[in-house]
C-alpha cells in the first residue's frame, strides 16, 4: 500500500519541491539586493507595488483558471518565468559590469517579480493538484506533497548559502531559474500520466461581469469578517517584516552577509515551524479547537 501511495503523488511532490526552492531563494535573493543597493525604505513602495499587482490577479487569473487545463497552464508559466529569470540575470550581468544607472531598476523589478510569479505557481500547482486527485485521495496525499515542498524550500535555502560564500549573489538566480526548470520537467510528466483527469470542464455558468460577482461575494458576512481579518493580519506581517529587514540592513552592510544571513535564517525558523506543527500544534488543536486558537 506504501508502494502505491509513493508512486501516487511523488510526481506532484517533486513538482511543489522545486517550486517552493525556487520561490524561497527567489524571495530571499530579490529582497536582500534590494535593500542592499537601495536600503530599507524602499520596502514600503514594494509592499504597495504587490498589493496593487495581486488585485489584478482576480481580474486576470482567477477568471480563467477554472477554464482551462491546468496541467498545461502550470508548465507554461513555469517554462516563461524562467525565460523572463534568464532575461533578467543577463540584464543584471551586463549593467553590473558596466556599472549602468539601470541596474538599480533591474533590482526592483526582482522583488515584485518573485512575489507575484510565487503566489501564481502555488495557486496553480494547488488547483491543478486538486484536478488529479479524489477527495479521498488528496486527504491522504496532500500533506505528504506539501511536507515535500518544505523540504524543497529548506534544499534550496542550504544549497544558495553554499553558492553565495562561494561565488557572487547573482549567481543565485541561476539556481533560482533552475529550480523552476526543474519544476516544469515535472509538470510535464504529470501532463502526461494524468492527462486523463486534466480534461477541459466548466461546470458553472460562464459571467463576464466580475464587478457584479464581487458584489454578491462581499454581501456575505463571513466574506467581508475574513476580509477584515485578512486585512489586519497582512498589515501586521509587512510591518514586522519591514522591521526585520530594517534591523537586518543595519547589521549585515553587503549584500553576500545579508542573503547568507537571510538563508541561514529561514533554516532556523523553518525547522522551528515543522517542529511546531509537528509536536505542539496537533495537541492544541485537541484541547481548544482549531479556531479558538485565534484567540
Amino acid at each position: 500500500m506504501r508502494i502505491v501511495r509513493i508512486k501516487e503523488f511523488y510526481i506532484p511532490a517533486f513538482v511543489l519541491a522545486f517550486i517552493f526552492c525556487g520561490a524561497i531563494v527567489g524571495e530571499n535573493v530579490s529582497i536582500s539586493l534590494v535593500v542592499s543597493a537601495l536600503g530599507s525604505q524602499v520596502l514600503s513602495k514594494l509592499y504597495l507595488v504587490n498589493g496593487i499587482l495581486l488585485c489584478g490577479l482576480p481580474i486576470l487569473f482567477f477568471q480563467k483558471i477554472d477554464r482551462i487545463d491546468r496541467g498545461k497552464l502550470l508548465s507554461r508559466q513555469l517554462l516563461v518565468i524562467s525565460a523572463i529569470l534568464l532575461l533578467l540575470l543577463i540584464g543584471m550581468i551586463v549593467v553590473t559590469h558596466y556599472n549602468h544607472p539601470l541596474k538599480n531598476y533591474v533590482l526592483l523589478l526582482l522583488y515584485p517579480f518573485s512575489y507575484l510569479t510565487k503566489t501564481i505557481l502555488f495557486l496553480t500547482f494547488w488547483t491543478l493538484a486538486n484536478d488529479i486527485f479524489p477527495t479521498g485521495e488528496a486527504k491522504k496525499v496532500f500533506p505528504l506533497i506539501a511536507a515535500w515542498g518544505m523540504a524543497g524550500g529548506l534544499s534550496g535555502a542550504c544549497i544558495a548559502r553554499i553558492i553565495v560564500n562561494a561565488f557572487t549573489i547573482e549567481s543565485v538566480v541561476v539556481l533560482w531559474t533552475i529550480s523552476y526548470l526543474a519544476a516544469w520537467y515535472f509538470a510535464e510528466k504529470i501532463r502526461i500520466r494524468y492527462q486523463d483527469r486534466l480534461r477541459f470542464r466548466e461546470d458553472l455558468p460562464v459571467k463576464n461581469d466580475i464587478l457584479s460577482d464581487a458584489t454578491d461575494v462581499i454581501t456575505l458576512q463571513i466574506v467581508r469578517l475574513i476580509a477584515v481579518l485578512y486585512f489586519v493580519v497582512f498589515v501586521g506581517i509587512f510591518s514586522i517584516d519591514f522591521l526585520f529587514w530594517n534591523i537586518s540592513h543595519k547589521v549585515f552592510t553587503t549584500s553576500e552577509t545579508l542573503v547568507s544571513f537571510q538563508f541561514g535564517f529561514y533554516l532556523f525558523h523553518a525547522l522551528a515551524a515543522i517542529g511546531g506543527l509537528w509536536f505542539a500544534l496537533p495537541p492544541l488543536i485537541r484541547k481548544f479547537g482549531f479556531t479558538r486558537l485565534f484567540y
